[in-house]
C-alpha cells in the first residue's frame, strides 16, 4: 500500500486545518524533545 505525499495531503487541507496541526505537530514535537533523555 502506497502513501500519499505529504504535499497532496497537505494540499487538501484548509489553510486553518494546516495551521492547526502544525502547532500541534510542533507542540509534539517540543514534547517529546523535553522527554528524551539528554544524550551526552
Amino acid at each position: 500500500m502506497k502513501t500519499k505525499p505529504f504535499s497532496e495531503l497537505r494540499k487538501l487541507m484548509t489553510p486553518e486545518r494546516r495551521g492547526k496541526n502544525k502547532t500541534r505537530a510542533q507542540i509534539a514535537l517540543l514534547y517529546l524533545i523535553l522527554m528524551e533523555p539528554p544524550a551526552s
